[in-house]
């Protein structure tokens, strides 16, 4: 069994523990993963621009109302050599998850570009 074999085992036995306790976690919190996908240089994205070498985007996963992030990242499995993510934080309100992706120019066509996925992990807000 490879490491990603397990990797994956690992994250159905906890999917499949999250839900049959009812969307709440171990500790009993309530919550939620949120996602949005983009494209390196792509517009419509948080932001986006280009030099003569780079493609660069920010995208952010919001947590919905209710809910306040605990924590976050992201993955590009289109990632290739010195194609980078070079932020990874909360944004600035605390209420989405930020990630700025770079990849070396490839043209106008945005599918030659990377997609990549920023994830944040809400809890719901109790106060």
């Amino acid at each position: 069994m490879s490491l990603s074999d397990v990797g994956k085992a690992a994250a159905a036995v906890r999917d499949g523990a999250h839900k049959a306790l009812g969307g709440h976690n171990g500790s009993g919190l309530k919550y939620q993963t949120v996602e949005i996908k983009g494209r390196c240089g792509v517009p419509d994205n948080l932001s986006t621009g280009s030099n003569t070498y780079w493609s660069y985007t920010t995208l952010e996963a919001k947590a919905p109302a209710g809910y306040i992030v605990t924590g976050g990242g992201w993955e590009c499995p289109d990632m290739k050599d010195r194609d980078f993510a070079y932020r990874s934080r909360p944004s600035s309100e605390g209420k989405g998850w930020m990630v700025s992706m770079a990849a070396l120019e490839r043209g106008g066509n945005p599918n030659n570009y990377p997609e990549f996925t920023v994830y944040a992990v809400c809890i719901a807000d109790d106060a």
